[in-house]
């Protein structure tokens, strides 16, 4: 019934869109996607080894990045490539 209720709001006309509400025990919070700083890997080291000898970067949790949207990933990652190449 809780999570239901948050449901039958998030459909409503006065709640908010592009909202993930997060429902538990009768909690509610507002959730939201975050990604690691992550790393650039050029298209050579794009493979299992490559991301396995990156992951430490990949995975660190010093710089997180909060997106509006999901267009934020892809021009992070698209901003890295042009770096890359210089």
């Amino acid at each position: 019934e809780a999570i239901t209720a948050g449901l039958v709001y998030l459909v409503s006309a006065d709640a908010p869109s592009r909202t993930i509400l997060s429902a538990a025990g009768g909690g509610y919070a507002v959730g939201h996607m975050v990604e690691t700083a992550g790393a650039y890997l050029p298209p050579g080291q794009q493979t299992p080894e490559g991301v396995a000898a990156q992951w430490e970067k990949i995975a660190a949790k010093g710089d997180f990045k909060y997106y509006q949207d999901a267009g934020g990933p892809t021009a992070h990652f698209l901003t890295q490539a042009q770096a890359h190449k210089g």
